[in-house]
Parts: structure tokens; C-alpha cells; sequence
């Protein structure tokens, strides 16, 4: 009886937030003033505004997922969202699944917290002196979308570089008092077939799966491949300044890439504006087999997690998975890829109460 009173209580709660973050994210994202547009939007679940304005004309409300069903499902996996948001427990439980990064310490403003039973990374002397041997990543323990990300590196004189930058002792030591709750992982290196794009950032892929809420399985209704520019160091999202395209799921074939500019417009490129490597119409290598693997792990999870948005690098043997969205942003659906018109995306949102 407690257990069941407990449990409603948390899903009001959770009702409750997700009208509060949405209203707040309006508040940041959407048109200011109070019009008769903003009021219709805002009623049937869009923000009023947009980087990449959905298209209604041609498309359905219902064919989308919406912003507030989008904030619905980061709640959909509690309590076991945690598994992914934190990055640091993510790497350490899924490491038995795929290769996860290496996790050496946290960073607390100027403290440091070794997490690694056998390497001690305890002060700034010691990082500074692994990056010797091996590349770092910093990065926020519980940050999203790619901000806040540091690439720290030695040259081939024990000069220090941040994110391909050189930078000295004391403004390292600086910058590393001002960080707070940062994780310290060690950096991935991305096989050929993904360094061809831009080598010097990771170039990952999405893989969101859901589960099938009638079968013991799941699938994946979308995917699609970023890709970094020299803006974006170290980092490949679509926030900063990235491209993407999307993945057709039964061959891994690549549509032409997309950039967000201003206006609220998108630019196309058959090939990548910076190196000219050709993207839309490459294949993707071993894309069958990558994808039944998530299939199959997304099966594996789902009495308790329900939605993953998945990051992946390719390496020339194989991949890791260097972090997974409790909640994935599906603002990419904007260009032309209505999310929801796929019937088994359509049938989780309704079985899972996230549409009615």
C-alpha cells in the first residue's frame, strides 16, 4: 500500500516538472510576447519557436514528436535514468555490454578524486604527466549536448594542448580550479573510416533504440552521424556549429549532411565544407551488424530502461560507446524526418503514456 501511494506521488511529481521545464524552455526558446500563434503552439505541445522550424504544412502535428513528449520521455527510464545520465556510472555498468572509456578521476574545483582502482590520477602534476602516455578528456560528469568538452594532450616535446591549442602550467592550473564536478576519461581514437570526415574530432553516431513495448525486443526508429569542424573542437554536436546526417537503417547509407545556420534555416552538404570527404551516399562499414548489436542490447535493458539515444565511435576493429542520452533531442526531426509517422514509434509513445 505505502509502496503504491510512494509511486503516485512520484508520478505527479514528475508530471508537474515536466509542465515547469517546459514552460522554462519556452520561456528560452520560444517568441516573445503573448500571441494567438504562441498560445496554439504552446497548446498542442510545440515550443513556440524553433532553430529549424518544424514543418507543418506538409506534415501532421501528430507526425512529430512533440518538445513536451520529448521532455516526457527523459523521465520515462525512472529511477534507472541515472545509469545514463551520469557519465562516470554509465562507463563503469556498461562496460560489460561494449567498450567504455577509461574513467581516471573527478575533478571538484582544483580537487582531485581518483574513481580508477589502478591508476591514481590525484593532483595536477600527475594528469599533466599521464597525458604523456595517453590523450584526456574533461568533460562535465552529468553535462549534455556536447558543451564544456576539453581535449587535453602532449606534444612531442611534453608541450601541454587543449583542445589542439597550446596552453601553459599555470593556465592550465587556472582552468582546472575552475572546474567543477568534471570527469577525466581517456580519449577514444576514431578508426580511418570516420577520420576521413574531419580527424579532429570524434564524428559519432546516434543510435536511439526503444523498446517494443509487445515484444522482448526493441528497435530503432532513427539515426544519423555527426560530424565535427573546426569550430566544434574537440567536440562533433549539432549545437556548436556541427553537421549531421542521417543513417537509412537497412542499408547505412548517409544522406547529405545538415548544418543549423542562422534564420531559422538549414544548409546542405553533399561532402563535408571543411576536408571535402563525400558524405551523402557513403556507406557506413559493418553498419548491419552495429545496428543488430544495438537491437539486441536495447532488448537486454528493457524491463527497466525503455529509451536510449546511444554515442558511438567507430574504431578501425570495432567501437565504444562513450556516453547514452536518458533523453534524446529530436530537433533534427525538423528537417524533413517526422519521427512519429514510424508506426512502432508511434505505438511506444501511446503504450507508455507518453501520448494519448
Amino acid at each position: 500500500m505505502l509502496e503504491k501511494i510512494i509511486h503516485g506521488i512520484e508520478k505527479f511529481y514528475i508530471r508537474i516538472t515536466v509542465w515547469i521545464l517546459f514552460l522554462k524552455k519556452e520561456k528560452v526558446y520560444g517568441k516573445k510576447g503573448l500571441k494567438f500563434s504562441k498560445l496554439f503552439y504552446l497548446a498542442k505541445g510545440f515550443y513556440s519557436d524553433h532553430p529549424v522550424p518544424y514543418d507543418f504544412k506538409n506534415n501532421k502535428y501528430s507526425d512529430y514528436i512533440s518538445d513536451i513528449e520529448t521532455i516526457k520521455l527523459a523521465y520515462l527510464n525512472h529511477p534507472y535514468g541515472r545509469l545514463l545520465r551520469n557519465k562516470l556510472i554509465f562507463s563503469n555498468y556498461f562496460r560489460s555490454y561494449f567498450t567504455t572509456p577509461e574513467c581516471y578521476c573527478i575533478i571538484n574545483k582544483g580537487i582531485f578524486e581518483p574513481v580508477n582502482s589502478k591508476i591514481s590520477i590525484d593532483s595536477l602534476a600527475v594528469l599533466t604527466e599521464f597525458t604523456q602516455k595517453k590523450q584526456l578528456i574533461l568533460k562535465p560528469l552529468l553535462g549534455t549536448g556536447g558543451s564544456g568538452i576539453i581535449l587535453l594532450e602532449s606534444g612531442s616535446n611534453s608541450d601541454l594542448y587543449l583542445n589542439k591549442q597550446p596552453i601553459d602550467h599555470n593556465e592550465l592550473q587556472k582552468l582546472i580550479v575552475s572546474l567543477d564536478n568534471y570527469l577525466v576519461t581517456e580519449f577514444i581514437q576514431q578508426g580511418r573510416f570516420t577520420a576521413q570526415f574531419f580527424p579532429d574530432t570524434a564524428n559519432t553516431i546516434r543510435i536511439t533504440t526503444m523498446c517494443d513495448p509487445e515484444k522482448v525486443s526493441s528497435f530503432i526508429p532513427y539515426s544519423f552521424m555527426r560530424f565535427g569542424r573546426q569550430r566544434t573542437i574537440p567536440a562533433d554536436n549539432i549545437s556548436l556549429g556541427g553537421l549531421f546526417s542521417m543513417i537509412d537503417l537497412n542499408t547505412g547509407e548517409l544522406t547529405e549532411a545538415f548544418e543549423v545556420v542562422k534564420n531559422q534555416k538549414v544548409k546542405f552538404h553533399s561532402s563535408h565544407p571543411d576536408t571535402n570527404a563525400k558524405i551523402q551516399g557513403t556507406v557506413i562499414p559493418g553498419w548491419i551488424n552495429l545496428r543488430d548489436v544495438f537491437i539486441g542490447i536495447g532488448s537486454i535493458i528493457k524491463p527497466f530502461i525503455k529509451i536510449v539515444g546511444w554515442d558511438i565511435i567507430l574504431t578501425d576493429n570495432s567501437f565504444a560507446v562513450i556516453e547514452a542520452n536518458n533523453g534524446p533531442d529530436l530537433y533534427m526531426q525538423a528537417v524533413s524526418y517526422p519521427f512519429a509517422k514510424n508506426p512502432a514509434a508511434g505505438k511506444f509513445l501511446k503504450e507508455y503514456h507518453i501520448r494519448k
